[in-house]
C-alpha cells in the first residue's frame, strides 16, 4: 500500500499544499476500491506529533479508533488550543476552508473520512439543499449513526472491498447525507417516506439486478433502472422489500448459488464467478453464514 497520504491540507501561512502530518503509517485505505471516487478513507497510525494551522480541501470527519492516554489538543476559537480527553469512537468534523490544527502526545490510530464533492452534490440534490453548502465545525462529539457508517466502511476496506461498488457507494452517500443533516449551517433535512416503490419501478429494479447478478453493479445503474435517483431508490426499496438493495442482491446471489451447486459439472470456482462474488473465500464465508455449510459441504450433502 502507498505510504503517501491522500489527506492533504493547505498551510495557512504559505498557502502551499502538504500532507496533514509529516509521518504516517497508512493501515487501510480505499485507494483501490471501485468506489474510491465517492470518498477518501484512511486508517492512519500516527506518532506523537501535530499539524500546524491549516485548511482542509474537503469536509473531513476524523474518528478515533483507540484511546490516546494523554488526550489531544484541537484548535478552538481565536487560534486557541483546547485540551480534550477522547475515547474510542470520538469524532471531530472540519469543514473545508476553515482553519484547523491539532496536537497529540501518544501514538494512536484515527480513521479519516472525506466524502468527495460529487457525493455531497448527490446528497444535496436529494435533500433539496443548495450547493455549495456551508458547515460548522465540531470537536470531540459522538454520533451513533456516523460511527456505524464509519465502522462499516473500515470493515469493507479490511475485507478488501469484497461487497462491491454498490455497497461502498451507498455508505458514502449515507455519510454525506448525515454530515449535511447534522453540520450544515442552514437546516437541511431529508424527505420522510411513507410508501415504498410502485410495483412497476420495483419490478424494473429487480429485473436489472437479476440480469446483472454476475457483475459489480453500480448503485446509480440499479436506481436508474427504476427511474429514480440513488437517494430515493435506497429508501423506497428498503420500505418495499424490508432490506437494503445490497442485502437483496446478496440474498439473490446465494439463492442462485444453491441452485447452481446442484449441477456437479460446474466447479465451485465457476459458481462463485457466475453469482458475482469477487473471490472464492468471500463467497464461502457468506454462503456458510447463510446456510451453515461451505459451498463444498453443501454440494456434498445433496
Amino acid at each position: 500500500m502507498s505510504k503517501n497520504s491522500r489527506v492533504v491540507v493547505t498551510d495557512a501561512r504559505t498557502g502551499s499544499l502538504r500532507p496533514f502530518v509529516d509521518s504516517v503509517d497508512i493501515r487501510h485505505s480505499n485507494e483501490r476500491a471501485s468506489w474510491q471516487d465517492s470518498l477518501v478513507l484512511e486508517l492512519n497510525e500516527l506518532p506523537p506529533s501535530g499539524m500546524a494551522d491549516c485548511y482542509t480541501g474537503y469536509p473531513t470527519l476524523v474518528m478515533h479508533t483507540d484511546n490516546p492516554a494523554h488526550g489531544i489538543e484541537r484548535l478552538a476559537g481565536a487560534k486557541r488550543f483546547e485540551r480534550l480527553r477522547v475515547t474510542r469512537g470520538a469524532m471531530h468534523f472540519d469543514p473545508a476552508g476553515v482553519l484547523t490544527g491539532a496536537r497529540w502526545f501518544d501514538q494512536h490510530r484515527v480513521l479519516i473520512l472525506m466524502p468527495t464533492e460529487h457525493s455531497f452534490e448527490r446528497a444535496l440534490v436529494e435533500m433539496k439543499g443548495t450547493s455549495p453548502v456551508e458547515f460548522h465545525c465540531a470537536n470531540n462529539f459522538g454520533d451513533l449513526r456516523l460511527q456505524q457508517i464509519a465502522w462499516a466502511l473500515l470493515a469493507e476496506c479490511e475485507d478488501n472491498f469484497v461487497s462491491g461498488r454498490l455497497y461502498g457507494e451507498s455508505l458514502a452517500l449515507a455519510l454525506a447525507c448525515r454530515l449535511i443533516a447534522r453540520f450544515a449551517t442552514q437546516a437541511i433535512r431529508p424527505k420522510k417516506f411513507t410508501q415504498g416503490l410502485p410495483q412497476w419501478r420495483l419490478r424494473r429494479a429487480v429485473e436489472y439486478i437479476h440480469e446483472h447478478i454476475d457483475q459489480d453493479m453500480r448503485l446509480q445503474d440499479v436506481a436508474e433502472a427504476a427511474g429514480l435517483s440513488e437517494f430515493y431508490f435506497i429508501r423506497l426499496f428498503k420500505q418495499s422489500m424490508a432490506m437494503t438493495p445490497h442485502n437483496y442482491i446478496v440474498q439473490q446471489r446465494l439463492s442462485l448459488a444453491r441452485s447452481l451447486l446442484t449441477d456437479r459439472r460446474i466447479t465451485i470456482k465457476v459458481v462463485c464467478r457466475m453469482v458475482g462474488f469477487s473471490n472464492l473465500s468471500h463467497f464461502s464465508a457468506i454462503f456458510k453464514r447463510a446456510t451453515g455449510l461451505t459451498p463444498k459441504a453443501y454440494r456434498d450433502a445433496l
